[in-house]
């Protein structure tokens, strides 16, 4: 149940093991926040995973229910011995103190595009200290749309969990954008055309005008309906990747693929 990376895969090794498998997907598409993951700059590349996936699930007897949304067993069709619920994870919404009209998620980017510059075409990203590419590539899909974009985070480092070969070229690119950095740093608070910043370590506030902020509000975790599952009696139901808790799509991969072995 769910077709991201760690899903694909659970489906695919488990019908390689003569396993019959069908997998639910409650969108039109396959791929689930890794689409959006490819969606930054630099990162479409991303997309031959998937497209490998799906295309080793079309050799094989796998049936795949697209636009199908599962919340009991009901809603499977059928008898199942075993499901593996790989729900994801969904964009935690804005805390109200942040809300304005100039304030966006990094999710809105990934989604929507980047509103085109305004104003003084100043923008800050605000960072969650996590340094990964939800992060960075968001904050590079703000400066390649035009946008002079301040990067805030609290911690000591830049672009600390992206692979350091990686690192280079982004900053290379960031930099070719006149991009800034404030680290040490969290988001105090928002006006109209303005935020305020707190410098950790020596509490001064510090005001930048802005005509766009861009908040990464971080991911919340999709359940799913593995209760539901086995209060109606599936023998086995398992969870793995972003459903269990957020984090990087290596980790569901891995789960899948030894759950899928052992099933």
């Amino acid at each position: 149940i769910g077709a991201g990376p760690g899903g694909l895969d659970a489906a695919l090794i488990a019908a390689k093991r003569g396993h019959q498998v069908t997998l639910f997907e409650a969108t039109d598409g396959v791929g689930g926040q890794f689409l959006y993951a490819s969606a930054v700059p630099h990162r479409n590349g991303l997309l031959r995973l998937i497209n490998h996936q799906v295309s080793e699930l079309r050799r094989l007897p796998v049936g795949i229910k697209l636009g199908v949304a599962v919340n009991a067993a009901n809603d499977l069709g059928g008898e199942f011995d075993a499901a593996i619920v790989a729900t994801g994870a969904v964009p935690t919404p804005l805390n109200d103190e942040m809300a304005g009209p100039d304030v966006i998620r990094w999710f809105e980017v990934l989604k929507n595009g980047v509103p085109p510059p305004k104003g003084s075409g100043r923008a800050v990203f605000i960072e969650d200290g996590s340094g990964f590419w939800w992060n960075y590539g968001v904050a590079e899909a703000i400066v390649v749309a035009g946008w002079q974009v301040t990067i805030v985070t609290p911690s000591a480092a830049i672009a600390n969990m992206i692979p350091v070969e990686s690192v280079p070229p982004l900053m290379g690119r960031l930099a070719a954008g006149k991009t800034e950095f404030r680290v040490l740093t969290r988001l105090e608070g928002v006006e109209p055309g303005k935020v305020q910043l707190l410098q950790v370590i020596s509490g001064k506030i510090e005001e930048i005008a802005c005509d766009l902020v861009v908040v990464q509000t971080g991911r919340s975790s999709l359940p799913g309906p593995a209760k539901a599952l086995r209060e109606a009696g599936i023998r086995e139901v398992h969870c793995i990747g972003d459903c269990v808790t957020p984090r990087r799509m290596s980790h569901a991969v891995f789960e899948a693929q030894r759950l899928a072995r052992v099933i």
